[in-house]
């Protein structure tokens, strides 16, 4: 629930809280504030500026910098690495949490080429095995970089405390899953639909590490946001993928498009219900592109269901109180609390 100065002020003119009160709060509420990163345009810089430089070192790498060699990889990383972790320091001091943590994967970021690096110039990679290959190939080879990768990203996050480094320590635990499955399922089958598998459960198991840290963290680090995210991203993409031509496959993706409506709206988040509405669009359009094509009536079906939608809303607007206090009835109290903490 949001709180403006103008809801403190008519407060206070009804006689619930004195004008000093309700000054006061307000005051308050905006160091309360201050204190968490908002989405303002200079955090959007700051986040696109990270996002640049990391990218420029892990999935942007071009083959020319194969002509360091191990060692020079390595040096690069470490160089880099280092940099971030005093910059990400300084940043700290100067109580720049957004800087800090951009900095701060950044180093968790490096990983990855070190110990490519270092692998590389011990002899343990073919010749024509090159780092960009990291990001493109399902290989056992690339397990021990992304372990070493969430183990410094768990360090990292435990020197910083701040959710952003949760990032790079995601990405890793996806590509591990990708990579170790075959040899967990004593099978060298790394296809696409094989793929699509694989980050159905890693996007399940995710989504449950996600909704336990959201019930036990009482912290105002959100540190489950990108938990969800990730896990959200996996599951939607791998069920998304498996695509199909039968009509009651499509019924099916559009209940599962609905249910992560549901969970997003019973959770207060917004990545399901992001990723929910993107998918009943798609069938939708998918619908009307093969089934429906010449159908006059389909438009004006959906046209009559958009209406009823946005009815619908203006009934949950309506009701939202009295829906929630139901709602937090049934669920258990761990559920409630987490509601109540969010909304």
């Amino acid at each position: 629930m949001q709180v403006s100065k103008q809801t403190l002020e008519q407060a206070a003119e009804k006689g619930l809280i004195t004008p000093q009160q309700a000054t006061e709060l307000w005051d308050y509420i905006g160091q309360q504030k201050s204190t968490k990163p908002r989405l303002n345009a200079t955090n959007t810089l700051y986040y696109l500026g990270g996002c640049i430089a990391i990218g420029a070192m892990t999935i942007f790498m071009n083959l020319g910098w194969e002509s360091f060699g191990g060692t020079g990889l390595f040096a690069i990383a470490m160089l880099y690495g280092v940099a971030s972790l005093v910059l990400a320091d300084y940043f700290q001091r100067k109580s720049l949490t957004v800087v800090t943590g951009i900095m701060a994967c950044l180093a968790v970021a490096m990983v990855p080429l070190a110990v490519y690096g270092l692998q590389s110039a011990l002899g343990m990679y073919q010749p024509e095995r090159t780092y960009r290959e990291f990001h493109q190939l399902i290989d056992a080879q690339w397990i021990m970089i992304e372990m070493a990768t969430i183990l410094a990203g768990l360090m990292v996050l435990w020197r910083y405390r701040i959710a952003f480094i949760l990032m790079p320590i995601c990405v890793a635990l996806f590509y591990l899953s990708l990579d170790l499955a075959p040899l967990l399922m004593s099978t060298e089958h790394t296809s696409y639909s094989f793929a699509l598998r694989v980050s159905v459960w890693f996007g399940l198991a995710m989504l449950l590490v996600a909704l336990l840290t959201d019930i036990y963290d009482d912290g105002d680090k959100d540190y489950a946001f990108w938990l969800y995210l990730f896990g959200t991203v996996s599951l939607w993409g791998g069920i998304s993928g498996q695509s199909s031509e039968l009509l009651s496959m499509k019924l099916v993706y559009l209940s599962f498009n609905l249910l992560l409506i549901a969970i997003g709206t019973c959770l207060i988040r917004k990545v399901f219900l992001v990723f929910g509405g993107l998918g009943v669009l798609l069938v939708l359009g998918d619908l009307s592109h093969d089934i429906f094509r010449d159908s006059i009536g389909f438009p004006l079906s959906l046209t009559f269901l958009g209406l009823l939608t946005i009815g619908i809303g203006l009934w949950w607007q309506k009701n939202e109180r009295a829906i929630q206090a139901r709602v937090n009835r049934i669920l258990p109290h761990a559920f409630a609390r987490l509601r109540d903490r969010r909304s």
